[in-house]
């Protein structure tokens, strides 16, 4: 018997679970227990080493059940949501130059508008540079040919659209919000708006003439893949644009280049 308990304060002494060490204290609360029992049990010799792990077992799950569990849950991955960052791409439009490589639009959409009419040229007023390649990363703003012929749309021949999922990547809209492989896209295009606000803004707006409600805000796309040769775009406005939430992902042959910005002229 004492060379159990001799093996028991050795264990005792040794131990830790999650982190978690015993007190001093708590071996005494364990070996005093373990004594009690001892002295009023009137049982068989055989049995008492399993009594003491018995014992030694729920008094441990007592004493050290709600730190384990809180532990468990502190732990890197629980009680927080996967997330996707962009914190590279801005929302501010830059006024460019015309180069070797460029060429000037009038785009007359407003799919992309952010509060500005963002890319909108009206008489002619307010160009668009962009530049040839096909080089681009998440939220790039890419100008591409329409794919198809969508009569009930009525979209131009070209059109521009930021790209938000890369190459073999998944991507779902969940109320509105997008997803990367399961994981939270964290940006200021990430969210489902119209003409830059997102649902509290702009139902705070209480325009006597929107239809616009809150179920028309938390849109919602099942998980699509995107194939090697293709991107996922959307348009910056999703009330006013056609992305690839209508026509699925977008091969990377009819994209014309990236936009640069607002033509600086003289």
């Amino acid at each position: 018997m004492e060379k159990g308990l001799r093996n028991l304060r050795k264990a005792m002494n040794s131990s830790t679970h999650k982190g978690i060490h015993f007190t001093e204290i708590q071996k005494e609360k364990i070996r005093n227990s373990l004594h009690q029992e001892m002295k009023s049990a009137k049982i068989k010799q055989s049995l008492r080493p399993y009594l003491i792990t018995a014992l030694a077992a729920s008094l441990f799950f007592l004493l050290f059940y709600k730190d384990i569990y809180n532990s468990f849950l502190s732990g890197p991955n629980q009680g927080a949501e996967e997330i996707i960052r962009d914190s590279i791409t801005k929302p501010e439009i830059h006024m460019v130059e015309d180069g070797s490589n460029t060429f000037v639009i009038e785009y007359g959409s407003d799919n992309m508008d952010r509060g500005n009419h963002d890319f909108q040229s009206i008489d002619g007023l307010r160009k668009t540079v962009i530049e040839r390649t096909k080089e681009f990363q998440r939220g790039t703003i890419v100008y591409y040919r329409y794919p198809g012929d969508n009569i009930s749309l009525n979209p131009p021949d070209f059109y521009m659209g930021r790209v938000v999922g890369l190459p073999g990547e998944t991507v779902e809209i969940i109320d509105g919000q997008v997803y990367i492989n399961s994981k939270k896209l964290e940006a200021f295009y990430a969210k489902k708006r119209r003409a830059g606000h997102d649902m509290e803004a702009y139902l705070a707006k209480d325009l006597p003439n929107s239809t616009i409600t809150e179920k028309d805000f938390k849109e919602n796309m099942p998980r699509i893949k995107i194939p090697d040769s293709a991107v996922f775009v959307l348009s910056d406005d999703w009330f006013r644009g056609t992305d690839s939430r209508n026509f699925g992902p977008l091969n990377v042959s009819a994209i014309e280049g990236k936009v640069l910005g607002y033509l600086k002229e003289d």
